[in-house]
């Protein structure tokens, strides 16, 4: 699906677009999944799990470094996070879009430090607060307030 050959522009376009209807679907999902029809949320997260893995491994297949698949990662954990079935999927998700981050643009970045605020959330909501601080102190964070 992305040759070589394909322009990273063009190649970009039909990102933007699977990651749109991704986010799209996450979105119904989160409404079903609030509204107790398990069901139907099942269904939708797995549509957009479906086509963010699709993308990241199309596109990754040629740019496995590139910020791009960093932000699939990225788009992937935030799915986890909300699916309560995938929860513990989303960590290792949103480490492997900070380690893209940080290789392609260094540790003091506006991505890293975005993705390291979500980690650090994501952590201390699944109770691992020792392991959010530590995310927190390596890049700076300041810990919130309880």
């Amino acid at each position: 699906m992305f040759p070589r050959a394909l322009s990273r522009q063009a190649a970009q376009g039909l990102i933007d677009l699977k990651v749109r209807l991704a986010f799209f679907y996450l979105l119904d999902g989160a409404k079903h999944q609030d509204e107790k029809n398990d069901k139907r949320a099942t269904a939708r997260f797995a549509e957009s799990e479906r086509l963010i893995r699709d993308t990241l491994k199309e596109f990754g297949a040629f740019w496995p470094d590139h910020p791009i698949s960093g932000m699939l990662n990225f788009r992937l954990a935030d799915l986890y996070s909300v699916w309560k079935d995938k929860a513990p999927e989303a960590e290792p998700a949103y480490r492997r879009a900070l380690a893209i981050y940080e290789a392609a643009n260094g540790a003091a970045s506006h991505n890293v430090v975005f993705v390291a605020r979500e980690i650090a959330d994501f952590l201390r909501k699944a109770g691992k607060e020792d392991t959010a601080k530590e995310i927190e102190q390596r890049y700076g964070l300041k810990t919130p307030a309880p």
